[in-house]
């Protein structure tokens, strides 16, 4: 008994040594990548999580998600169901990006979900409460490390009123100007995904779908790169599969470590 009574208080010892070495592990440190994730319903994901592949995402200790103040285990969906109208959330480009980008890089990636579905560019506009709840969120995690990067993917709602697509290009130059200046980054690096493809109800609804794509392309910057979502696949005529979803998150970060390597 004496034996396996110093068995047992060395695994103790052993479990908590490894419990403190976790919280060193994700303290604030410039190995800690923080990254992230705005715009809209794309963003915010609709993949099925079923069609996730068995053992996914690789890097599984390396990858944290911020969310409510806190850091957690990142694991689909990352968003919650008040950033989708209260419906179902589920996959999106964010879980495919933290995987590659700890593959290509070798740090330590933590996403920061902030995306809104259905929300126009205005609606993000400096000094709408999703613009401060976006600049307070990155604030906050970036107690946990250094703040790297945002992923940009909206434009759908605007798209339903061409006033509205013909202005997108300067909303979004606005938008890029309050944060990368609020958090003092002016050289922040953004990666847009331009929109994908409106079929079926989508293509009356949203008229000026082929304007706001337009706009996304002409917009350029030392900091700032696109990413196409156009030929990838579709759930219900506008929002991308899970299999598309984890295309485009890698195509995110391919981009986002380009920007990072100027």
């Amino acid at each position: 008994m004496p034996g396996r009574g110093k068995a047992l208080w060395g695994a103790a010892i052993l479990v908590l040594a490894c419990a403190l070495g976790l919280a060193w592990f994700w303290s604030a440190s410039d190995d800690n990548y923080i990254y992230l994730l705005a715009g809209q319903s794309n963003m915010v994901g609709q993949g099925d999580i079923k069609d996730l592949p068995p053992g996914f995402p690789r890097y599984q200790e390396r990858l944290k998600v911020w969310r409510d103040g806190s850091l957690r285990p990142l694991v689909s969906p990352l968003h919650a169901p008040q950033d989708n109208l209260d419906l179902p959330v589920g996959v999106g480009p964010g879980e495919s990006f933290a995987e590659e980008m700890a593959r290509l890089t070798g740090k330590n990636i933590i996403v920061v979900p902030c995306a809104k579905s259905a929300t126009h560019i205005s609606q993000w506009l400096p000094g709408t409460p999703f613009y401060q709840s976006l600049v307070a969120r990155a604030l906050q995690a970036q107690t946990r490390g250094t703040l790297k990067g945002l992923l940009w993917f909206q434009g759908e709602k605007d798209s339903e009123k061409p006033a509205l697509a013909a202005r997108w290009s300067a909303d979004f130059a606005t938008l890029l100007a309050g944060l990368r200046h609020d958090l003092g980054r002016p050289d922040l690096p953004v990666v847009l995904a331009q929109l994908a493809r409106a079929e079926g109800k989508w293509t009356a609804s949203c008229p000026a779908w082929e304007e706001i794509k337009r706009q996304q392309a002409r917009i350029h910057g030392r900091h700032l790169a696109m990413v196409r979502s156009d030929d990838l696949a579709l759930i219900d005529g506008i929002h991308l599969t899970t299999p598309a979803q984890l295309t485009l998150g890698r195509r995110f970060a391919n981009a986002m470590c380009l920007l990072q390597a100027r």
